[in-house]
């Protein structure tokens, strides 16, 4: 039997190419049904990561207001650093919730824009410009004692309000992560200054930024 020339043709089955065809029609379908899916609101991805970082068993009071804010360091002309979005959220609390969202640049943009499960929770004490700026590291207090003070003698005199961890090992300096109320730093720390012996400083942990640029940090509100 004489063999059949081959002329560089790939032939594509008829079966072959309907399944295919099918394949890329219930594809799009799926995603329109996908795009038509309502998804977590801005509202409730916040209150989420927000949440993720109270201690376990901590409810949410229901939410007064949501803020979106655009943060960039301006240096001339040029912006000196990715920019930050920092979505803050009222509850009722004595300090407001927020959310730091960070600008990772892949090519032009973000691709993953907005990722919540990469972001920074603080706390701030209003909305002011400063406040937003410089915001503090959410139900953490830096404390630092007067006298000569162990781990062990900072645990038991704070116990009562969360757990402690060395901040300056050299010294009598410690980090307080709160337990006993969320959002609630400076009340917190004022109760511990009057409560504990020998405390000198007791403030919650502020966020540090480099300020050796002209115009300098920009604050803008989006929402």
């Amino acid at each position: 039997m004489a063999k059949q020339k081959y002329d560089g043709h790939v032939p594509w089955p008829g079966v072959l190419r309907s399944k295919f065809e099918e394949t890329l029609e219930e594809l799009s379908r799926r995603r329109v049904r996908d795009a038509r899916k309502p998804g977590p609101t801005p509202e409730e991805q916040v209150r989420k990561a927000v949440m993720a970082a109270c201690p376990q068993g901590t409810k949410l009071p229901p939410t007064r207001s949501l803020m979106l804010y655009y943060i960039a360091a301006v240096d001339g002309t040029a912006v000196a650093y990715l920019p930050t979005f920092l979505y803050v959220l009222d509850v009722g609390l004595p300090r407001l919730a927020a959310a730091a969202l960070p600008y990772v640049l892949s090519g032009l943009g973000d691709p993953t824009f907005p990722d919540f499960t990469s972001a920074a929770i603080f706390s701030a004490k209003s909305t002011d410009r400063l406040d937003l700026l410089f915001p503090a590291a959410a139900n953490v207090l830096l404390i630092e004692f007067s006298t000569a003070t162990t781990l062990a003698e900072a645990k038991r005199a704070l116990a009562p309000y969360g757990t402690v961890d060395e901040f300056r090992p050299s010294g009598n300096a410690f980090r307080l992560t709160i337990t006993l109320r969320v959002f609630d730093e400076s009340n917190v720390a004022a109760e511990i200054k009057a409560a504990v012996r020998n405390v000198r400083f007791a403030e919650p942990d502020t966020l540090m930024r480099i300020i050796d640029f002209q115009p300098g940090w920009h604050l803008v509100q989006l929402m």
